[in-house]
């Protein structure tokens, strides 16, 4: 008996070690020179955006859709309004999103929420490795963003995350002079990327489905921030990302599915989803990024739809 237990604590030890030292390495090492270049750190940027844009504002919210799909001078150039694309990667999760932006809102403000689709199906929303980099390299205040459930998700990647900081190439690295399209220096003022716009239709895959059932917990997310941000003197407003029209057409079913969900919540949509499907030759290296041509007409539709809202909201309102 005595045995069988001193094996089992050997074998504990044997296990919690290795662990110990990624979970040591991961959090105590600051992020590589090359890490230290990627669009996560454009989160910098974008929060004093958030904090120092003067109003009349408007807050775009969502993942690379909006960094690589909206043109935002003709936003501010239409609207009237000084844009700030919080756009950076899906992956982060939209509950995230959120959270990072909702501390920020001042009255006045318009938020459009334009997120991708997987955000509303699985555990997709509630983050991964990106997650992970962007709480423990660009900025740790953004833990107080995440829940217990985004926690999870994000730990499960601690391992990759501490290889990647021991891995010689991540030092021996001297960024090239004209940046590439996902680059912390490639944004733009308003916070968009725009050094892809000019460049050929890459090759990429089609979406062929959504991975997982439909969430609604993050429906819920959506409709609690609509409540804190209206009690800020802002208001929401809901619209769709482009998207490649091969893959729509693919996951017609589910998109329909998450339409018919924010039609049922009581959240203001603009438009519809079939709108923002784009020809396929617009796309530059994902199903969600868009080149120069596909880029205005995106934002032209984006702009009809926010003119509309704005006319028919009661001067009485927020």
């Amino acid at each position: 008996m005595i045995e069988h237990r001193r094996f089992l604590f050997n074998l504990a030890v044997f296990l919690i070690l290795p662990f110990s030292f990624l979970g040591v390495t991961a959090f105590l090492l600051p992020a590589t020179p090359r890490a230290s270049t990627s669009l996560l750190f454009s989160q910098i940027e974008k929060d004093l955006l958030l904090k120092q844009t003067p109003s009349p504002r408007l807050i775009l919210v969502g993942g690379s859709n909006l960094s690589l799909g909206i043109d935002s001078m003709m936003l501010k150039e239409e609207l009237k309004l000084n844009p700030i694309n919080t756009g950076i990667h899906a992956k982060l999760g939209l509950p995230f999103m959120l959270n990072w932006v909702r501390e920020n809102v001042k009255r006045g403000d318009v938020v459009v929420v334009a997120s991708e689709y997987e955000q509303f199906f699985g555990e997709f929303a509630f983050g991964s490795e990106e997650l992970l980099r962007t709480i423990v390299d660009v900025d740790r205040k953004n833990f107080a963003y995440l829940s217990t459930r985004q926690l999870k998700n994000a730990f499960g990647f601690i391992p990759k995350l501490a290889v990647s900081k021991i891995k010689p190439t991540e030092y021996m690295f001297t960024p090239p002079k004209v940046p590439g399209p996902y680059e912390r220096r490639s944004f733009n003022e308003f916070g968009d990327l725009t050094g892809h716009r000019s460049e050929k239709k890459g090759s990429f895959s089609h979406t062929g489905s959504f991975a997982g059932a439909f969430n609604s917990r993050v429906i819920a997310e959506l409709i609690r921030f609509e409540r804190d941000i209206n009690r800020a003197g802002a208001r929401l407003f809901l619209s769709f990302p482009c998207f490649e029209r091969t893959s729509f057409i693919q996951c017609r079913a589910q998109i329909k599915e998450v339409e018919l969900q924010l039609q049922l919540s009581g959240l203001t949509i603009l438009g519809n989803a079939e709108r923002f499907s784009m020809q396929d030759t617009f796309m530059y290296d994902s199903p969600y990024h868009l080149r120069g041509e596909g880029t205005q007409i995106r934002t032209t539709k984006l702009i009809e739809d926010i003119e509309n809202a704005l006319a028919n909201i009661p001067s009485s309102t927020p």
